[in-house]
């Protein structure tokens, strides 16, 4: 996997609006965000508003993207909050994004430190695939999952997949494979994992690996598999 995006970085931009005399700070707020993605827009990044239905609408007001780059603009939990501009990108973007936000004059914005971030990649939805489908990766996911159902009867696929991921993002397997890429530390982090671990345990189903109770969504260890032991 050596073509993947090494040059790439968290970013953490932290914002504060102007005050402005005779609007309320709810405005002045949004007034900032809507500023911060047409800034964004006009250069050429995919701007995408949480729908009503979505449960991270109270937590961000959008994201953007870019050629595999991620950001998120988070909300300020109180009125005197600074907010956040947030992600994954490219390291060539990083400019652009200084820029963007350099452009709106009722904004004070600056980059804070982020230390504490690993080192992340900008992934394709393919190249993510093809990390996790590597056979000694795939192997331990698959084990991982097998002790979960064997150890935790009765739990449901939901629950098993999300462990799965928790186990993998804290290196609690075998060999440490954790990927972060430019959903690290936003809303969207285990969403691309979660689609991988669910794609192999559908398909350690239909290989007879594990068997599901239609009714209830639980998982156990199907007859394949305990043919496979016994022998």
């Amino acid at each position: 996997m050596e073509n993947l995006n090494n040059h790439a970085s968290y970013v953490n931009y932290r914002i504060q609006p102007d005050k402005q005399t005779g609007k309320s700070i709810l405005a002045i707020y949004q007034e900032a965000f809507d500023s911060v993605a047409k800034s964004l827009a006009e250069k050429g990044w995919k701007i995408t508003r949480p729908g009503i239905d979505s449960p991270f609408r109270k937590e961000i007001d959008f994201s953007a993207s870019k050629d595999n780059s991620y950001l998120e603009l988070e909300r300020p939990q109180t009125s005197r909050d600074d907010f956040r501009l947030l992600g994954g990108i490219r390291d060539d973007l990083q400019k652009e994004v200084q820029d963007s936000l350099k452009q709106i004059d009722h904004i004070h914005a600056h980059q804070t430190d982020t230390y504490y971030a690993p080192s992340i990649k900008i992934l394709s939805d393919q190249e993510r695939i093809d990390y996790y489908s590597q056979n000694d990766i795939r192997d331990s996911i698959h084990k991982t999952i097998n002790n979960i159902v064997k150890n935790h009867p009765s739990t449901r696929q939901p629950n098993v997949e999300l462990e799965v991921c928790r186990r993998i993002k804290n290196g609690n397997m075998r060999g440490s494979f954790y990927c972060p890429d430019q959903f690290w530390n936003t809303t969207q982090e285990n969403q691309p994992l979660l689609g991988i671990v669910h794609q192999e345990v559908e398909g350690m189903k239909r290989l007879g690996i594990l068997k599901a109770n239609e009714q209830t969504g639980e998982l156990a260890i199907g007859n394949a598999r305990k043919q496979e032991t016994s022998r």
